[in-house]
């Protein structure tokens, strides 16, 4: 139990510190997504690399 919970702990600072990341790169490079109602870091970054490119 305490194994799962020191794994836990540390996968939570770790998407902690991702979103925090995430949130920086998206300020930086498309911050007019995050005015959106209910587009935050992730949806921003996901639309971002989604629309980003003309695909194959």
């Amino acid at each position: 139990m305490r194994s799962a919970a020191r794994r836990i702990q540390g996968l939570t600072t770790e998407a902690v510190d991702l979103e925090t990341t995430i949130t920086e790169l998206v300020k930086t490079v498309t911050p007019q997504l995050l005015n959106q109602p209910g587009v935050g870091p992730i949806i921003a970054a996901q639309m971002y690399i989604a629309w980003s490119h003309l695909g194959p």
